[in-house]
């Protein structure tokens, strides 16, 4: 009589990423032992025994090289925010599986640090507040210049940088901006520029191009001086008000802003245009414009504001002072926004910029 078969399995365990077991199987006859089949068994432990490695980093846009980034992806945008993309490929010794993707991409295990060279080495971070968390974007063959395992399998993360208006410009042969990027494995095990992993991590050197610009707040300026006497030593000026006076001149760039300078004009008298209240009667300045500078009809004068250099909030206030009114502007309205006259008599404020 025949008894069933059984199954006997030699187990090897080894601390390998493949195993193999070896097993038979044979039909035992009672009292002696059948003829055995052997048979393997293989299979794949998907994992990782050494931390990853970040092998490339890109410049703008996912550009291999800063040459390849078109001239205006490096522009910033006045009084705002410009995100910058950059990507980064990393290489696992358990294969792309052993690194986060989808939903597992979070900004604690993968982001893109973008660091100012200049003190006070300013940090932008893709976790930042209008930033773009990292996402797994493909898996790809490692590209040239890359630290390691050129054209191996390698997983692309890409992660957009808020860039702020006033961030320092550089150049071509400028780049002051160093983009470095953090990964963590499914296992939690990381990669970052400090890091001492396998392979010393690349760090992508970039630029952003140089941003002139200011405004005034309000953008249309309104002095207002009211009723005043005709008298030496006046002395006067609009009201301090809120976003109204005194006026603000705002550097919205990242060079810096200097000089400030105004063009006034004679104003004419609203019923009798051949009266003028002058130029010359007004002063300009920033704490104290009544012992400021003097207007000039038709004339830009430096308002002796000083430099506006850029940074998150750079402004200077700009005050207007109306020295005295002189005998030969009789009782009547003055204006220079009238419609009778012409527009080339409002007043007007310019801004150079420097280099920073």
């Amino acid at each position: 009589m025949k008894r069933g078969k059984k199954v006997f399995i030699g187990l090897l365990l080894l601390g390998i990423v493949m195993v193999s077991l070896g097993f038979v199987i044979g039909a035992e006859e009672e009292g002696e032992l059948a003829d055995t089949t052997p048979t393997d068994v293989t299979l794949t432990v998907s994992g990782s025994s050494s931390p990853p490695e970040i092998v490339f980093i890109s410049d703008i846009g996912g550009a291999l090289t800063d040459g390849a980034v078109p001239p205006a992806s490096r522009n910033l945008v006045s009084d705002g925010i410009a995100v910058k993309t950059f990507e980064f490929y990393v290489w696992s010794d358990g294969g792309v599986a052993a690194l986060p993707t989808g939903v597992d991409v979070t900004d604690a295990n993968a982001f893109v640090v973008v660091r100012d060279k200049n003190a006070p080495n300013d940090e932008r971070r893709s976790s930042d507040a209008g930033g773009v968390t990292c996402v797994r974007d493909r898996d790809a063959p490692a590209p040239a210049g890359s630290v390691g395992h050129v054209g191996e399998q390698v997983r692309v993360y890409s992660c957009g940088v808020p860039m702020q208006f006033y961030d320092d410009y550089g150049s071509a042969t400028v780049m002051n901006w160093d983009v470095n990027a953090t990964i963590k494995d499914i296992f939690a095990q990381p990669d970052n520029d400090t890091t001492s992993n396998t392979l010393a991590q690349p760090i992508r050197s970039t630029y952003f191009n140089r941003l002139d610009d200011s405004k005034m707040v309000p953008a249309t300026g309104d002095l207002n001086f009211g009723t005043v006497a005709i008298q030496s030593n006046l002395n006067k000026q609009p009201n301090d008000v809120a976003g109204q006076y005194p006026l603000q001149i705002v550097n919205i760039g990242n060079s810096d802003v200097t000089p400030i300078e105004v063009t006034g004009y004679d104003i004419p008298g609203v019923t009798d245009s051949a009266k003028f209240v002058r130029a010359t009667w007004f002063s300009m300045g920033s704490a104290s414009p009544c012992s400021g500078t003097a207007l000039v009809h038709n004339t830009l004068i430096n308002s002796g504001l000083a430099k506006i250099i850029h940074s998150a909030s750079a402004n200077s206030d700009l005050r207007v002072c109306l020295r005295e009114v002189q005998a030969s502007a009789t009782q009547q309205e003055y204006k220079t926004n009238q419609v009778s006259v012409p527009a080339a008599i409002q007043w007007t404020i310019d801004t150079t910029f420097v280099a920073a």
